[in-house]
């Protein structure tokens, strides 16, 4: 009963942190409760039904890590569940991609979760990232190595094969370092000076002015990637809503968003409340 009552306490994590995220704004060509952004083919209320359908998989992620903790690969024996996670926002959303980069790196701190509490280690944001890190070790070389080769290479693939980008892996491989180090620590700064939707948009910027967001590449080129990264550097060291506006004003213009830094925005959402919960989850 305790453990069915920590998964929940996941989920309902997870789906805050993805929920926050979706109602930020403005936030750089992606959809938001007011604007489609740069994307016709979705709005707001796809988000919801697909975070819908998502919630109740976090905590089975950290419920699959938990049972199978002295398993030699946790990522495969987790595949099938993110398989069928995977399928139920697609049935949910009608075909429609709105957050597989938010379920694989929020599925992994749920495993890592998981996992230290089978192992009944402290969870804490170093132990989550040590374990993602030992998850993931050589997941980059294991999966691009043959995306060459492939006949339909996913998207982070082709920005792999075209620019050497790594990506979301690349950022799991290395524990999200960067997240754990810079964007939570940054993030409790922010809320002591503006409210809450103010700080999620600056972190925003702040996380697309230093990610090599595969979304910008795929809709654009390396070059616009690097435009899109400065001007999120401006805002962020000279934030204001009016400017906030305008950016996100160009990104539409541009026919780009960033929704690789977006994700990472959700992780730190993520991250910074299972940190602030003291790891009582």
């Amino acid at each position: 009963m305790i453990l069915d009552k920590i998964f929940s306490k996941i989920s309902d994590i997870a789906a805050n942190a993805l929920t926050q995220e979706l109602s930020t704004t403005p936030k750089y060509g992606l959809v938001c409760p007011f604007s489609c952004g740069s994307h016709s083919d979705m709005n707001y209320e796809t988000f919801i039904y697909a975070i819908a359908a998502l919630k109740q998989y976090f905590g089975q992620f950290a419920e699959c890590a938990f049972f199978n903790a002295d398993k030699t690969d946790l990522l495969l024996v987790s595949r099938p569940l993110g398989i069928e996670a995977e399928k139920a926002m697609l049935k949910a959303t009608k075909g429609i991609n709105t957050h597989k980069g938010a379920l694989f790196c929020l599925g992994l701190c749920s495993l890592a979760i998981g996992y230290l509490l089978a192992k009944q280690k402290e969870v804490t944001l170093f132990n989550i990232s040590q374990t993602i890190k030992a998850m993931c070790a050589g997941l980059c070389e294991k999966e691009f190595g043959l995306a060459s080769q492939k006949k339909f290479p996913t998207h982070g693939e082709q920005m792999f094969i075209k620019y050497g980008v790594l990506g979301a892996r690349g950022l799991a491989e290395k524990g999200y370092e960067e997240v754990i180090k810079t964007y939570v620590p940054l993030l409790d700064e922010l809320y002591k000076i503006h409210d809450k939707n103010q700080a999620h948009s600056r972190l925003l910027a702040k996380i697309a002015s230093e990610t090599e967001d595969i979304n910008i590449l795929y809709r654009s080129d390396y070059d616009t990637l690097k435009l899109a990264q400065d001007k999120c550097a401006q805002l962020y060291e000279n934030y204001s809503v009016k400017e906030a506006l305008k950016l996100n004003e160009w990104f539409i213009e541009k026919n780009i968003s960033c929704g690789g830094s977006a994700d990472i925005l959700s992780l730190t959402l993520f991250l910074y409340e299972i940190d602030k919960k003291n790891c009582k989850i």
